[in-house]
């Protein structure tokens, strides 16, 4: 069985936390939210993703396709659903705070899960969620908001309640 300082660990070298925002193409839509925390790990360590499913109780594994030219098999172990989010990720990552650089993507993904499990993210501003004001570079990205586009709409939306000065 793992421990909590092995997954940190782990998370910290090949975890992401991971906020994508897209056009809805369906009538009366405008944008979906998706929100998701996976590992992803070559195929001969596929026991090691099994032990962490074990260990958190949710999630999937699932096969990752294939990019930038990889010709191993990788395989991530996704949890997706946003209530294991709220309920198990974000409370196991506040008892073993990340040490790396994911800490800064870490802090912007607990805000957005709690955000969209407030339905919050509805209401911004008034209105629905924001179209980006950009588009992304890498135009198999195209439509994706970068994480700090969604910190910038998270700022911005805890800045609304706060009080007015007068």
């Amino acid at each position: 069985m793992l421990n909590g300082d092995y997954i940190r660990g782990l998370v910290d070298g090949e975890g992401c936390f991971n906020v994508k925002v897209w056009q809805d193409k369906r009538p009366n839509r405008t944008y979906r939210v998706e929100v998701k925390f996976f590992i992803a790990l070559r195929d001969d360590n596929y026991h090691l993703l099994e032990k962490v499913k074990d260990f958190f109780q949710c999630g999937r594994i699932e096969l990752a396709v294939k990019a930038h030219g990889n010709k191993k098999t990788q395989w991530r172990y996704v949890v997706a659903r946003k209530e294991e989010l709220a309920n198990i990720i974000i409370p196991f990552f506040e008892n073993y705070p990340l040490i790396g650089a994911k800490k800064k993507d870490y802090d912007l993904f607990k805000e957005a899960v709690n955000l969209f499990t407030s339905k919050k993210h509805l209401y911004l501003t008034g209105q629905k969620f924001p179209r980006p004001k950009r588009r992304l570079v890498n135009p198999q990205s195209v439509g994706f908001i970068r994480i700090e586009e969604i910190a910038k709409t998270i700022n911005e939306y805890r800045n609304s309640l706060e009080p007015k000065k007068a």
